[in-house]
């Protein structure tokens, strides 16, 4: 019989009595992926091997790769081993090969899975106890990852899971402005508990609640020599993270629980594996449609407006292209400035996103009469804050920001011009998520981009904003 058995303090398992090299082959190709860009990454493996080479004095060999990164790993004394988060594809392979097996885990709080029960503090939607749920029911030891679009709940899905499991936790996050968030919704939703922050600039010490942020813990665990141990790990917009961060981190941690959330369940790198493989599964996907249809989110109503082509030569370099045909083109911030005064006629709070500080600063003095302001990641927090307040409270009717792609919750928009151009990550785009909290003024949120035309790279942006927005949004992308 063939048995995968995770020992008490390691995150992975080890496969043993396994000698059919073609179930061994469809576990690798499982535990496995192919790298974007082979040739490039290959090449830069043999620049390093000539730089040996001639550090020492000998003959450069030739270096082969089929531009797989493998996490199925064999031991020193010949036991295959991978990582906790994929046994579930291990354990198909095995049936479809009828395979006799058995699971051992020998961590002592694997068999006491709590139920999805009550919690006088936190109430759930029924989609988000649907989820959980299914995390709880479908994935093994209750440790996989809830996809949610922005708006949606997921800190209050994570915290009322925390308050399940009954023991201390951790959220590994990437930004700093996540890292207040999470630390401020925790005092909120569970109060009475020391919550410590680890990274830009906080140095607490861990507590039965800890926030900290991947880039911090991936410098203190790269050695190989730093773990951690908690009851429950949290990793927030998990398939944002560098890959890389992620499962260095993820993997260094003991945690008898993992809770993988995101509002965008894949990556355009490949990477996805290691994600699944340090957080388990995909256990819900909840969609925009989902929640408009259920009644939780307004219907948005997308509109491309339609601009002049820029005057841009075919040579033009990307900097040109996005100074010339987004950051200054005359007519395009002309078209930003008259969409905001309509909206903001009809009642509407106006959001405008940007990615370049001039650019914000200067929509923001095409728009200062009509109380407009302008923030951004440098801004100091106090004033931060205060703007960011004074929006959600309806006192500034117009905020342009970068803060979108930043990851700050940011209320109260019902219109949001998408002045950015460019590619548009899918985790910006799902952020315009934010628009669509039900406002009882309205029936439904205005999202404003543009048909960017002129230079190839603007109308090939273009169309991947259009493919992401499809992707994110479905059916109800419609203009």
């Amino acid at each position: 019989m063939v048995t995968l058995t995770r020992p008490e303090n390691i995150p992975y398992f080890f496969i043993n009595g396994l000698k059919d090299k073609d179930i061994l082959e469809d576990i690798d190709n499982v535990c496995s992926y192919e790298v974007q860009e082979v040739e490039r990454v290959l090449a830069g493996m043999q620049d390093k091997e000539n730089a040996a080479a001639r550090l020492e004095g000998r003959q450069p060999k030739p270096v082969e790769w089929d531009g797989k990164i493998r996490l199925l790993k064999r031991s020193k004394n010949g036991n295959y081993y991978f990582p906790f988060g994929l046994v579930d594809r291990v354990i198909r392979v095995l049936r479809i090969y009828g395979t006799d097996f058995a699971v051992n885990d020998g961590r002592s709080r694997c068999q006491s899975i709590p139920e999805v029960g009550s919690c006088g503090e936190i109430e759930l939607r029924p989609y988000q106890r649907d989820a959980l749920t299914k995390l709880v029911s479908n994935c093994y030891n209750a440790s996989g990852i809830i996809s949610l679009p922005t708006g949606a709940g997921k800190t209050i899905i994570a915290l009322f899971w925390a308050r399940m499991v009954k023991g201390p936790f951790w959220v590994l996050v990437h930004r700093k402005e996540l890292l207040d968030q999470w630390h401020d919704e925790i005092k909120r939703l569970y109060p009475g508990i020391e919550v410590a922050r680890i990274g830009a600039g906080y140095e607490d010490k861990p507590a039965f609640a800890t926030v900290a942020m991947v880039q911090t813990l991936a410098n203190i665990v790269k050695d190989g020599k730093q773990k951690f141990e908690t009851d429950l790990l949290i990793m927030d917009e998990c398939h944002v993270i560098p890959a890389k961060n992620a499962y260095s981190v993820g993997m260094a941690f003991q945690a008898t629980y993992r809770l993988g959330l995101s509002a965008t369940p894949y990556r355009t790198d490949g990477e996805d594996l290691k994600i699944f493989a340090c957080c388990g599964e995909k256990a819900s996907v909840v969609t925009v449609e989902d929640l408009v249809s259920g009644g939780h989110i307004t219907r948005p109503t997308f509109i491309m407006a339609k601009i002049p082509a820029a005057d841009l030569p075919h040579y033009s370099s990307w900097s040109n292209v996005v100074r010339h045909g987004i950051t200054a083109n005359a007519s395009r911030n002309q078209a930003i400035e008259d969409m905001a005064r309509k909206y903001l006629k009809e009642g509407r709070q106006v959001y405008i996103h940007v990615n370049q500080i001039m650019h914000g600063q200067g929509l923001k003095r095409r728009l200062e009469d009509v109380g407009a302001e302008w923030v951004c990641g440098s801004t100091p927090k106090k004033e931060r804050t205060r703007i960011i307040e004074d929006y959600k409270a309806g006192k500034i009717p117009c905020l342009v920001s970068t803060l979108l792609k930043e990851g700050v919750s940011i209320d109260g928009i019902s219109c949001l011009i998408y002045a950015a151009g460019g590619k548009s990550e899918v985790a910006t785009i799902q952020t315009i998520g934010r628009a669509l909290r039900k406002d009882p003024k309205f029936d439904d949120a205005i999202i404003i981009d543009f048909m960017d035309k002129g230079h190839r790279y603007l109308e090939e942006h273009r169309e991947q904003r259009i493919a992401t927005y499809r992707t994110v949004y479905g059916l109800l992308f419609e203009y």
